[in-house]
């Protein structure tokens, strides 16, 4: 029989039209339904694991067969308008009963499985019971090894196989050097000198040079260096930081093409504008020449016989045929001068200075001014003291690097003493020929004498 669901006591009407006899004596007897048992416990069991709405009373009664004949539903319908207020009243409560039921029905389905499993095993005899323990253990074993397996893979990888951080950065630095050795070769092939020497001194700060390498000091680093990440990757970087300091020579040869091609197309544009307007003081123009012929790269520093031999036929020799200029531009102001007076004074000037005699110049204008007051010689004083002037900061730069590299304590004996003594020869020279206590003139002898003080020359 399918289960009938549990009824609570209805609400008690408000009328006392309601006869619970006769509602009592109206139901419908259900006993003319019979069933199979398997049918009745397939039915109940649905009933169990159905929803709060999925009970359909009329579909179970249609699935059964029940045949029910036109009196039958006139008899049962005046207690079926009796009961309709006790049905209102259930339906509020029949979702909650088919909830717990299908719990119920659940857990007892549960239970089932787990007596049933149980009666399996005592169904087992001691052979199949010792198979099966047999099969946890391999199974149990089978994994350990795995386990270990993996363990002692890792653990090969890790100690064996994995390179260290360390070493992965010191590779990364590594790269990056040798990477730039291609830019490098562009750079230097270019002829961008700033830009070279710039990248160099960047990878060897930044990659080669550092800690990790013992600063790339030493072809044989000392392997108990704690900062040290290995030997031979130290031996490496100092092997590409030697390889870029070699480029070093090939960028200063760039540096001294450079500036040699820049004093001589200066110099070559000063020799093109010769008037008076452009270039007043000839003397200057002409000791720039001289200083270029000596030193094309550098001609504030002395003469450099290396460098004058390099560029003599590329830059010296078309300054030097240019020069004459000067001197034919000389003979045209004098001869342009308003009195022999000041053509003779320029002249005899010019011999002076060219000696290096500008307090004997000086005095020169001074005594012809006296004795020709009529005469202009105040631009023939003035092209003195200028280059005086000139000529001083000239050899004042010139000494100051000699005492520089005699100084320093990176070059040579020899290269000290012979800078020394440069110095020393142009600071006399000043001392000796300039014109100590002519007015205008003895300030540079006094400035000459004071360096000869400082540097024990």
């Amino acid at each position: 029989m399918p289960p009938r669901p549990r009824r609570r006591p209805a609400p008690q009407p408000e009328s006392d039209d309601v006869n619970f006899e006769e509602d009592l004596d109206g139901t419908v007897d259900l006993s003319q339904f019979q069933s199979d048992d398997d049918a009745v416990d397939f039915e109940a069991e649905a009933f169990a694991s159905a929803g709060d709405d999925d009970v359909d009373f009329e579909s179970f009664a249609d699935d059964q067969g029940a045949d029910f004949s036109d009196e039958d539903f006139e008899e049962a319908a005046p207690a079926s308008r009796r009961s309709s207020a006790r049905s209102s009243a259930r339906s509020s409560s029949r979702g909650r009963s088919a909830r717990s039921e299908r719990l119920a029905g659940a857990s007892e389905r549960k239970k089932a499985a787990k007596s049933q499993r149980k009666q399996v095993r005592q169904d087992l005899t001691p052979e199949e019971i010792e198979a099966r323990r047999q099969a946890r253990r391999s199974g149990l074993l089978l994994t350990l090894l795995m386990i270990a397996i993996l363990g002692a893979g890792f653990g090969f990888y890790h100690f064996f196989l994995r390179t260290p951080p360390l070493v992965n950065e010191a590779l990364a630095h590594l790269r990056q050097a040798q990477s730039q050795q291609q830019t490098l070769n562009l750079l230097i092939n270019t002829g961008d000198d700033r830009a070279a020497e710039a990248l160099i001194e960047e990878v060897v700060a930044q990659h080669l040079a550092i800690e990790m390498f013992g600063f790339a000091s030493s072809p044989n680093p000392d392997p108990n260096n704690p900062n040290l990440v290995r030997a031979d990757l130290a031996q490496n970087a100092f092997q590409l930081k030697e390889a870029f300091e070699r480029r070093l020579p090939d960028i200063q040869r760039i540096r001294e093409n450079r500036l040699a091609r820049f004093h001589h197309d200066q110099l070559l544009a000063r020799l093109s504008n010769l008037g008076p307007d452009r270039e007043p003081d000839l003397a200057a123009l002409r000791a720039a020449v001289d200083a270029f012929m000596d030193n094309p790269a550098y001609p504030e520093s002395g003469p450099n016989l290396t460098l004058a031999a390099r560029y003599r036929t590329q830059f010296v020799l078309p300054v030097r045929n240019r020069a004459i200029e000067i001197e034919r531009e000389r003979a045209r102001r004098i001869s342009a001068g308003t009195t022999d007076v000041v053509a003779s004074a320029n002249q005899e000037t010019d011999l002076l200075m060219r000696e290096g005699s500008y307090g004997a110049a000086l005095q020169l204008v001074d005594d012809l001014a006296r004795r020709h007051p009529q005469a202009n010689l105040r631009p023939v004083r003035e092209k003195v003291l200028t280059s005086a002037r000139a000529a001083w900061e000239s050899d004042r730069n010139r000494a100051t690097n000699e005492i520089r590299i005699a100084n320093d304590p990176g070059s040579s004996a020899s290269d000290r003493e012979a800078a020394r003594e440069r110095a020393r020869s142009i600071l006399h020279r000043v001392v000796s020929r300039f014109g100590e206590g002519v007015a205008g003139i003895d300030p540079f002898v006094q400035e000459a004498r004071r360096m000869q003080q400082e540097f024990g020359l």
